[in-house]
């Protein structure tokens, strides 16, 4: 049988990796062998090496969606750690036309810390470069130096803290603003659609693979170019809240097939039956 591709998309917490795994299954009892695979494994497989993870460690990179949201690595050191409470608020608006920051304090920390996004220093990059004369692009920590903090009572300037950014962040930032603005946008599709296990894996019969992270209009069309089919997967009710620029083009992309991915039983295995019949085109 010609090999399987799928391609799947929905908004943090819709359940992808978890609707790819039964999919495997089901597949498997009829006999193909189905294969994983995400754009952003590379870029992780990447970070994780720069951070100096454990096996165990890249392992809940790739399993554990706590792991993305609680664990932030520090700016300055490129050090990680464990929050003990995710914070949900941690910028405030001054009087002034760029964000700033609140200092919060975290137990496990053991210091006061301010917390950012990959977008929130990507616009500090750009205010950093365009306050130079020449066209260097400014590393991170002269990018932080044009943030401004809102201090409260007991803190100052003199107040040491740290910088931080959650584990998703930080791979948004590696993966999207470094490596496909400097390097240009099909950098991670091409690294994975090149690797050796990916092309072994669609030129077996039997086989296919099942992508679970289709993002970004480029990768769209690589799959779309690639004979992949599309399925959107809608969740009753999502888990995570992201807001970053990895989530922001679900609306351009036209499914093949829309998976409602419900508590529900019997209503998700009836989904994925009509999945499975749609794959087959049966």
């Amino acid at each position: 049988m010609t090999p399987v591709k799928i391609a799947l998309y929905g908004p943090a917490g819709s359940g992808k990796d978890y609707v790819a795994r039964y999919l495997i299954d089901e597949l498997a009892l009829q006999g193909m062998d189905i294969v994983r695979f995400a754009f952003a494994d590379k870029v992780k497989e990447s970070v994780n090496n720069i951070l100096g993870f454990n096996d165990y460690q890249k392992k809940l990179t790739v399993e554990s969606e706590d792991f993305k949201s609680r664990v932030f690595i520090d700016l300055d050191s490129l050090e990680s750690g464990w929050l003990s409470e995710v914070p949900k608020d941690t910028t405030c608006q001054g009087d002034f036309l760029q964000t700033s920051h609140k200092i919060l304090y975290d137990k496990n920390f053991g210091s006061p810390f301010v917390v950012y996004t990959a977008k929130d220093l990507f616009e500090l990059l750009q205010r950093a470069q365009s306050s130079q004369d020449n066209q260097v692009i400014p590393n991170v920590v002269q990018c932080l130096a044009f943030e401004s903090i809102e201090y409260p009572e007991g803190y100052s300037k003199e107040t040491q803290f740290y910088r931080l950014m959650s584990y998703r962040e930080f791979v948004v930032w590696f993966g999207t603003y470094c490596c496909q603005n400097l390097l240009g946008k099909r950098v991670w599709v091409n690294s994975m659609m090149n690797d050796a296990k990916y092309i072994k894996t669609i030129t077996k019969d039997n086989s296919g693979v099942i992508i679970t992270d289709l993002r970004f209009p480029h990768e769209y069309d690589a799959c779309r170019e690639n004979g992949f089919k599309i399925i959107k997967i809608e969740a009753e009710k999502k888990e995570a809240e992201v807001s970053n620029i990895a989530e922001e083009h679900y609306g351009k992309f036209d499914p093949d097939f829309v998976f409602f991915n419900s508590r529900d039983k019997e209503t998700f295995d009836s989904e994925m039956r009509k999945c499975i019949d749609f794959i087959y085109d049966r």
